[in-house]
């Protein structure tokens, strides 16, 4: 029977920017889903023309071709697969992009927010939770919580912790039942949040992006 060793390695990690690093007074991590490039997934957010805004994409750990041509590449942020381990090195991956990136700046951001997308949204409850403390507000769109998180030190955690819920009412990974069994596991575990519908199937809407943002940053409050 095949007997299972484990062994720690470096590995070299990639992060894209909507700008250069410069004075912006935000910054937001946006996490992407599965199979996605963090270089087009930065496209929706590059369109709202928020140069008080830096968005950074970190790259998930798993890369794989995303059509049978192999002219696609997507990443993965985990699988079912080794799970646990999974978890733990995007945890410190994250952590790193995120140093690495606020050294840069001569004068540290006002603030700082944390956005996923369908996938990445399990991984930004995650970070969340069990990342640092000074995240400004957390986005999840188009996905879910994890019903394997610590719902008590998330609730510690987001009592304080602006949450949005953003859904198209055509997703098809989201229909109704199961958005009634995420109203109900966060009912359950006291995590307040608001909801944002837009009228979409399973993608970063522009316009519904464009407003949350505003309404979160107005752009002449910089």
């Amino acid at each position: 029977m095949a007997k299972e060793q484990r062994f720690t390695y470096q590995r070299r990690g990639r992060f894209f920017l909507s700008a250069p690093i410069g004075k912006q007074p935000y910054v937001v991590f946006a996490l992407h889903g599965y199979g996605q490039h963090p270089r087009y997934f930065l496209r929706p957010f590059e369109q709202l023309g928020r140069a008080d805004i830096l968005f950074v994409a970190p790259e998930g750990l798993h890369r794989f071709y995303v059509n049978h041509e192999k002219k696609r590449v997507g990443s993965s942020w985990m699988t079912a697969e080794d799970r646990e381990t999974d978890m733990a090195d995007y945890l410190q991956v994250l952590g790193q992009v995120r140093q690495k990136v606020l050294s840069q700046f001569n004068t540290p951001p006002q603030q700082i927010g944390l956005l996923g997308f369908s996938q990445g949204v399990a991984t930004a409850c995650r970070w969340a939770t069990y990342g640092p403390k000074d995240f400004d507000h957390l986005v999840n769109w188009a996905g879910a919580f994890p019903p394997d998180l610590d719902f008590g030190a998330a609730h510690r955690r987001l009592q304080h912790l602006p949450l949005h819920w953003v859904l198209g009412k055509e997703d098809p990974y989201l229909p109704p039942a199961k958005v009634a069994e995420q109203e109900a596991l966060l009912k359950e575990n006291a995590i307040r949040y608001q909801v944002h519908h837009y009228a979409g199937d399973h993608r970063i809407h522009t316009p519904t992006l464009q407003q949350l943002y505003e309404t979160l940053w107005p752009a002449s409050s910089a």
